[in-house]
């Protein structure tokens, strides 16, 4: 890892899946509405607490800073409220909290509607953009087992590593997931008070997108990295007209890698060996650099153990004389060893796109789902 960024992140799928990011050679970046998970902010997310529990709470508050025996954080300066506490403090004007609360209620009041105005505001940035970012989920490692059941259809899938330290890469500045153990919220109750009585700043939108990375700190062992894009309005409705109408179920886009970006492919362990011959066959053609592993079981562990296996590469046709002097073309086809003789890859293209996907049976016309990582 070079200046706190990967060099390379992986992206784990199902056979499917896979064979459709090397056929396309592309990445599909999603909305995060798209992922489905339970514990994920949503498009349609709403607030928490209303006009009436934000007042109480407002209310309960200040009570509570003008009579707590020690003296109530200075809050920002100059705010009205801060210099109000104090002064009730310092005159000791009230009996009770019942007092204070009565006689806030009236200069409260207004101050309650417009700080809702401003929480509305942010629910309706977050939905904005939730519908125009576009995210994309990977992670460290490749050897974890847990990865392989969760996101690789229970080890029948593959794993594909991509480097984000070649130029032009698409991976750029990936962003560490941040584990916590509060799930995220658009604002919570607490700081629409503080923001109100002057003990926090207003929230600003562009705040917002940080929440997006993140993740329950039980899922930390993950490590996993997030790619962000964020689209303009007429990348928007580009990207929707491709897709034929504005549909929540359809904002994703399938974005271009560079051959220099795919480093390995990983067979699960389950992985046919029909199916991997189909994919190796299809690397060695264009993506001849790209290195492949086998998972196999560990014989006295619960873990995986990768094993290199060649790619099959073809050999381009050898004129031949015959006994009547005419020339016959033999396609053969040659693996990737390394005792692999120089005629068979001296004319090899190094990093022809993957363009043809001849090697690779072609995808359902149903778009792959989005995946929450991996």
């Amino acid at each position: 890892m070079a200046g706190g960024q990967p060099i390379s992140l992986v992206k784990f799928a199902s056979l499917r899946e896979g064979k459709h990011i090397l056929s396309k050679g592309a990445l599909r970046w999603s909305s995060p509405d798209l992922l489905q998970g339970p514990f994920e902010l949503r498009y349609d997310q709403e607030l928490e607490f209303t006009n009436k529990g934000l007042l109480k709470q407002v209310l309960k508050t200040i009570s509570a800073m003008v009579f707590a025996r020690d003296m109530p954080p200075p809050g920002l300066p100059d705010h009205p409220f801060s210099k109000l506490i104090r002064r009730w403090r310092t005159e000791d004007r009230f009996n009770s909290e019942e007092e204070v609360e009565e006689a806030l209620t009236n200069i409260v009041g207004n101050m309650i509607d417009k700080q809702l105005e401003e929480a509305q505001e942010l629910v309706q940035h977050w939905s904005y953009l939730i519908s125009h970012t576009r995210i994309l989920s990977l992670l460290e490692k490749h050897q974890e087992v847990s990865f392989w059941e969760r996101y690789a259809d229970n080890h029948k899938g593959i794993a594909i590593r991509f480097r984000c330290d070649v130029e032009d890469s698409s991976l750029t500045s990936p962003n560490k997931a941040d584990y916590n153990v509060k799930r995220p919220q658009i604002t919570t109750l607490k700081e629409q008070v503080n923001v109100l009585i002057g003990q926090e700043r207003k929230i600003e939108e562009s705040t917002l997108q940080e929440k997006l990375l993140t993740r329950s700190k039980t899922r930390s062992y993950e490590k996993e990295w997030l790619c962000l894009k964020t689209l303009t309005e007429e990348e928007f409705e580009q990207e929707q007209a491709g897709h034929g109408d504005i549909d929540a179920k359809k904002w994703y886009q399938d974005i271009k890698y560079t051959p220099k970006e795919l480093s390995a492919v990983y067979f699960g362990q389950a992985v046919s060996d029909k199916d991997k011959k189909t994919i190796l066959e299809f690397l060695g053609k264009n993506y001849p650099k790209t290195k492949a592993f086998e998972a196999h079981i560990h014989i006295d562990e619960f873990s995986l153990e990768f094993e290199p296996t060649p790619l099959i590469r073809p050999i381009k046709e050898v004129a031949t004389e015959t006994e009547g002097g005419a020339a016959q073309g033999n396609t053969q086809t040659a693996t990737s060893a390394e005792e692999e003789s120089p005629a068979a890859v001296k004319n090899e293209t190094a990093e022809t796109p993957a363009n043809d996907t001849g090697s690779i049976p072609p995808p359902e016309k149903k778009a792959p789902p989005a995946t929450k990582a991996g």
